[in-house]
């Protein structure tokens, strides 16, 4: 394994547990779930929860994937940025209480932070020599 990917590897792993452990909560818990943040059905509750168990894989199989690159990992922060754009139009539209909004918006947050250590892995997987080539001016 490249050290490069170690960190970006290392992420995606975490990524994959957490949602994979908001994923299973969320199923378990589904009506429980959309009676305190004021949903009427519990269905929502179980279609994000479908969501993160069938994305919990695909993060984990990136971070085991013998070659990771930065396609790959670029991949998985533009499905990771749909699901916090996605997540802030639910916080804002969904018939959701105070309580909902607020739970919508923090797991946003933290799927946000997600992306930003994806993208400082992603960066880590460039040559060094690289990123300390100076950028010719265009005549």
């Amino acid at each position: 394994m490249d050290d490069r990917t170690k960190f970006l590897r290392r992420t995606l792993s975490t990524n994959a547990v957490v949602t994979f452990v908001l994923g299973a909560l969320l199923l378990i818990d589904r009506e429980l779930v959309a009676g305190l943040i004021g949903l009427s059905s519990w269905v929502p509750v179980a279609t994000a929860a479908a969501i993160c168990l069938a994305f919990a894989p695909v993060l984990f199989l990136a971070a085991r994937k013998r070659e990771l690159s930065a396609a790959d990992g670029t991949y998985l922060v533009a499905v990771d940025g749909a699901w916090v754009a996605a997540s802030l139009a639910a916080a804002l539209l969904a018939p959701v209480n105070g309580l909902g909004r607020a739970l919508i918006v923090a797991q946003a947050a933290l799927v946000a932070v997600f992306i930003v250590l994806e993208t400082a892995g992603i960066r880590r997987l460039q040559p060094k020599d690289l990123e300390r080539m100076p950028h010719r001016a265009q005549a």
